[in-house]
């Protein structure tokens, strides 16, 4: 058990069963096309998110989870990052691309697909690259298109109408697709929206390792096609989301037993966004997700008051300490620490 000392929340580590023989990432039932395109609307990858039909295991157990890589795999020219998403798939997993963002992105969400896969249905799950754990969290008994409301305009972004507010999706239409997303299929699934929140923070942590180490973020040593800094928007305007979920499951479903462990996982998010705003983001990044942080304090996470701009007291850790710190206490996850 660790105190999480930015959010004053207690993750609860537990084990749960490791993937084997590459079976975890197998599909049971695929639930439609993703299609990721680039800024310019060009195709870059067609994959599938896939989710279970299959009862949940008895003794399940909710929260935050070490998990083993399922094969070994090191490629200095992809970095740390990004050779660890690749271990916690099958070396012939569709997710791949010549973009290292959009690679990244997209195989965590095919990790998140195996997990689904592995826990059984009303499950999900959301794997941290690099630091070898999950959160194992329960779907909340509502519908995704509830969290709207909780959404100030002011922090609906590009990608609300695709992923949000899709007004096919939301009539009941199937199959439905936005800017080249696929939605359709999710609704009774709120939980997606942290599939993609984790999916663009972990996409830009290899993009800030990739540039801090001089890799390109193209194959072949071309710079990439997928714009770095509104992926990085578009994490900030997930926080905003996501945050939005927390209050929704409040209101819609009081007696959901995994809140704590949802608002932890929330929580952590906010943590790395604003990391990565604070090493690699330009003013207009910083903007925003100050904007986003002081609403969320007053309306989102109450255990969150001090990401509230302020003046700091004295002798209180900054946030760049505190971060550091939590760094630590998931390094010795990782390993096993409890």
């Amino acid at each position: 058990m660790v105190t999480n000392l930015i959010a004053a929340t207690v993750f609860c580590v537990a084990q749960y069963s490791d993937c084997r023989d590459g079976q975890c990432a197998l599909p049971q039932q695929p639930a439609g096309l993703f299609n990721a395109v680039s800024p310019e609307g060009r195709p870059l990858i067609g994959s599938t998110q896939y989710r279970s039909t299959q009862p949940a295991k008895a003794n399940q157990t909710f929260g935050w989870h070490t998990r083993n890589a399922i094969r070994q795999y090191s490629n200095p020219q992809l970095g740390v990052l990004l050779s660890d998403i690749e271990a916690n798939m099958p070396a012939q997993h569709e997710y791949k691309a010549n973009d290292r963002i959009t690679w990244a992105h997209e195989t965590i969400h095919g990790i998140s697909s195996s997990l689904r896969i592995e826990l059984g249905e009303g499950i999900n799950g959301f794997y941290i690259p690099g630091k070898g754990v999950a959160m194992v969290l329960r779907e909340p008994n509502m519908k995704k298109v509830v969290v709207n409301r909780f959404v100030p305009q002011e922090l609906r972004g590009d990608l609300w109408t695709t992923y949000m507010d899709n007004p096919q999706v939301n009539a009941g239409m199937t199959g439905a697709q936005s800017g080249g997303a696929m939605v359709a299929g999710w609704e009774r699934q709120p939980l997606y929206i942290l599939d993609e929140l984790n999916a663009y923070i972990g996409g830009m942590e290899v993009a800030q390792e990739l540039r801090a180490r001089g890799l390109p973020l193209g194959d072949d040593g071309n710079p990439g096609e997928r714009a770095w800094k509104r992926d990085l928007t578009h994490a900030i305007e997930f926080c905003g989301y996501a945050t939005a979920l927390v209050k929704a499951v409040k209101d819609f479903d009081p007696s959901y037993p995994d809140l704590k462990n949802l608002e932890s996982f929330v929580t952590h998010a906010q943590q790395r966004t604003a990391k990565l705003v604070q090493t690699i983001g330009e003013p207009e990044h910083k903007t925003h997700l100050q904007q986003y942080l002081t609403w969320a304090g007053a309306k989102g996470l109450e255990a969150n008051p001090q990401y509230v701009a302020r003046a700091k007291p004295q002798n209180v850790l900054t946030i760049e300490q505190r971060l550091d710190r939590i760094e630590q206490q998931l390094e010795l996850l990782a390993k096993g620490v409890k």
